[in-house]
């Protein structure tokens, strides 16, 4: 991982995350496109997302701004019913990525409190990630206390066991389709797209968006500090950014003067795996001091030896590690599809922490446990299949979604993926994540 050596300059975090279509991305394109059975009534007054005009909802923004600014994190358990998606075509890098987010129990719980106070009645708004997001969330059923009487739903045996789960109704994400489409028209239709950056597409749509209700209709400190952000990361608080967002430290040593350092914030931490065999080879990978050559210190002005170390500065309550396994080279890009030893659970170990985080972290947080991993399944780069297991604490077992196949799956299968099948992204949680603000 490359940090830059120039100070990053104090800005709100969604200004650090914004889409630019011209730049190098990473993946493969794919566009989406809208329902065919799905109308959506348009706001007079709207273009598009993005567009100069907007629909302005004062009311449903106050409150939405009012929630969003009391929100405490809340990492209990939903319940849901599992339910698979549909995919029309080529949307599973989509599929995968929602089911792993309606695992994130602080998100879920986040939706679910927010879909409340958001009444957009079908409308086009100025922030459709989070319409989009909060109707997506209202598509689960909590399991009752008693869920084996429940009717009208499919029942699934356990693989080796008498474990039964209760299943809902595969469900077209349609809103999604349509959401994604709205705001991402750089995409073409029939393609297979990133499943990181999709994931980075949610998040930071439902952050900017939330920022910007934030300093609309927060009063005092809290509008403020939402402009304003920490003073190292120089990012505005959000709910999202409350549950997912981390801050890394870059300094840089120059010999005989003082250290200087920059801060960048993440949502998924991203590691080089061309050289690890396992996840804590990756992240001492990340930390590993690197010579830097041509520096000048500023007392002699004289070139003088250098070196820069990253760290973590602050962890967030989900951990999502972006394993790279697509090499990009002269050759172009090749999948690296060597069998990677990630632990159910992880301990942030004082070495890859900066002093500060070692002096404000104790030990039991820096503990976290996997709750769902998300699956590039083929030999291609450019080509293959996502699909996702994630951890179900009312049955206690895992479950494999792939698509609208919903099944339970041992550990095993979850920690040791065979064949071309390879993590992708691993999504991890605080040990110590029920309440938090």
């Amino acid at each position: 991982m490359s940090v830059p050596s120039v100070p990053i300059p104090n800005r709100s975090w969604a200004s650090l995350f914004k889409s630019n279509s011209d730049a190098p991305r990473n993946s493969v394109i794919v566009e989406d496109k809208r329902a065919a059975d799905e109308e959506v009534e348009v706001c007079p007054s709207v273009k598009h997302p993005g567009d100069s005009e907007s629909c302005v909802d004062t009311d449903r923004h106050r409150r939405m701004g009012k929630y969003i600014n009391g929100h405490c994190v809340d990492g209990r358990a939903a319940n849901l019913r599992p339910r698979g998606l549909i995919n029309p075509g080529n949307f599973c890098f989509m599929n995968a990525v929602l089911q792993a987010l309606v695992a994130c129990s602080p998100l879920f719980n986040l939706l679910s409190g927010l879909s409340q106070v958001n009444a957009s009645n079908g409308k086009r708004t100025s922030t459709p990630v989070i319409d989009g997001m909060c109707h997506f969330a209202r598509e689960f059923d909590r399991l009752p206390m008693n869920a084996t009487k429940v009717k009208n739903t499919r029942r699934r045996r356990s693989e080796g066991g008498n474990r039964t789960i209760i299943t809902d109704v595969s469900l077209m994400p349609s809103r999604m389709h349509q959401m994604l489409g709205d705001i991402r028209s750089d995409m073409v239709t029939g393609r297979q797209q990133d499943a990181e950056e999709y994931l980075g597409c949610i998040l930071n749509g439902l952050h900017e968006e939330m920022l910007g209700l934030t300093k609309a209709t927060g009063n005092g400190a809290d509008a403020e500090a939402a402009e304003v952000g920490s003073v190292s990361g120089g990012f505005g608080r959000t709910p999202i950014a409350d549950i997912f967002g981390g801050l890394l430290r870059s300094r840089i040593h120059r010999d005989g003067d003082r250290a200087t350092d920059n801060f960048e914030p993440f949502f998924t931490l991203q590691l080089d795996i061309r050289r690890a065999r396992t996840v804590r080879e990756a992240l001492e990978t990340l930390v590993a001091k690197q010579s830097l050559e041509g520096l000048v210190s500023s007392r002699t002005n004289r070139v003088v030896e250098a070196w820069q170390q990253v760290t973590l500065d602050e962890l967030p309550v989900i951990l999502v590690l972006h394993l790279k396994c697509f090499d990009f080279g002269y050759g172009g890009c090749r999948k690296i599809t060597r069998a990677l030893e990630y632990p159910l659970e992880l301990s942030i170990d004082g070495n890859l922490l900066s002093t500060n985080a070692c002096l404000t972290t104790q030990k039991k947080g820096r503990r976290y446990k996997l709750f769902a991993v998300v699956y590039h399944d083929g030999r291609e780069a450019g080509r293959g299949h996502y699909l996702t297991d994630a951890f179900h604490s009312t049955y206690g077992s895992w479950i494999r979604y792939d698509d609208a196949s919903v099944r339970p799956v041992q550990q095993d299968d979850a920690l040791k993926p065979q064949g071309d099948r390879v993590p992708y992204l691993l999504f991890y949680r605080h040990s110590d994540n029920v309440k938090r603000k």
